[in-house]
């Protein structure tokens, strides 16, 4: 197990953070024994922001897991927002906020996520727009 396959994305939201909050309170879904828990790869545009060795009480063991933004920003860049709306007022504090428009501003340089920006992160990205 390395930092080049690790754990994002729903799975990552569902695990508490160092202070107990959790985000998507399914972890009983993400975290059964019957279902074979996802990986995500290595993101070359990304790299290995936002993630860290973390143990994860569901599994017993440390793992390479992201953080709350950088699991909303992997599941952005696999397109996977369906069931994202209102995901920054719902899961994140301020600072993860701008962390989260800091990686969708990378990866709105690879793939057009300028609704998610606009719609999701509203006030990053219009005071960015206006301060352009």
């Amino acid at each position: 197990m390395s930092a080049n396959d690790y754990i994002s994305g729903w799975e990552a939201l569902n695990i508490p953070t160092s202070n107990g909050y959790i985000a998507d309170w399914h972890p009983q879904f993400y975290f059964n024994e019957k279902k074979e828990l996802k990986k995500y790869p290595y993101n070359e545009i990304l790299k290995d922001s936002g993630i860290s060795k973390r143990y994860i009480p569901f599994l017993n063991k440390d793992e390479y897991t992201a953080n709350y933004p950088r699991a909303i920003a992997d599941l952005v860049y696999e397109n996977n927002t369906r069931e994202l709306q209102n995901c920054v007022y719902d899961f994140l504090d301020d600072d993860e906020a701008v962390e989260l428009f800091k990686y969708s501003k990378i990866i709105n340089k690879y793939k057009n996520i300028e609704d998610f920006m606009k719609y999701e992160l509203t006030k990053l990205y219009f005071k960015e727009i206006k301060n352009a």
